[in-house]
């Protein structure tokens, strides 16, 4: 499904069935956060997996840049300030979609680890943050991807 606005295309959209939580507001053992960070990232990355392929239309990238990427948390209403570091471990995945190879490895007593927390600094995309009421409907959030069309700061990077 391709929709075009004034000045962007809908890339894609997911919508994943988990809950988020916020983790500044959670006190429990770090094992459980990390549990709950992983899981979280396998669901992005297979639910995304199923629909990006590599093609010659975005050169070899999975997602085209420039780019807006919209979070949009489903469930009970919460502050701006915790929507954001709500979604810390959404933008990391999805930034790492995007940007492969920035992803840092190394390591660590004998295995290899991901560092993807830097993926999301590049100024080619915009990320923007947005919540609905549930409703009816079960904890969920969705991510969106549009492209953007290329402007004078993108080109000069």
């Amino acid at each position: 499904m391709v929709v075009i606005l004034s000045d962007h295309t809908l890339f894609g959209s997911w919508t994943i069935y988990e809950k988020l939580q916020s983790e500044a507001n959670l006190s429990c053992h770090w094992e459980k956060k990390r549990a709950r960070k992983k899981f979280i990232q396998f669901s992005i990355r297979k639910a995304m997996a199923q629909d990006i392929t590599k093609n010659k239309e975005t050169h070899g990238r999975p997602i085209p840049v420039p780019c807006r990427v919209v979070l949009t948390r489903i469930g009970r209403v919460c502050d701006p300030d915790n929507l954001i570091s709500l979604f810390k471990n959404v933008k990391d995945e999805v930034a790492s979609i995007i940007f492969p190879e920035k992803i840092n490895l190394y390591l660590k007593k004998g295995k290899i680890i991901e560092n993807k927390g830097h993926c999301d600094s590049d100024p080619r995309v915009s990320w923007e943050y947005k919540q609905e009421p549930k409703g009816k409907r079960p904890d969920s959030f969705r991510i969106e991807i549009y492209q953007t069309k290329q402007d004078e700061q993108c080109k000069q990077i």
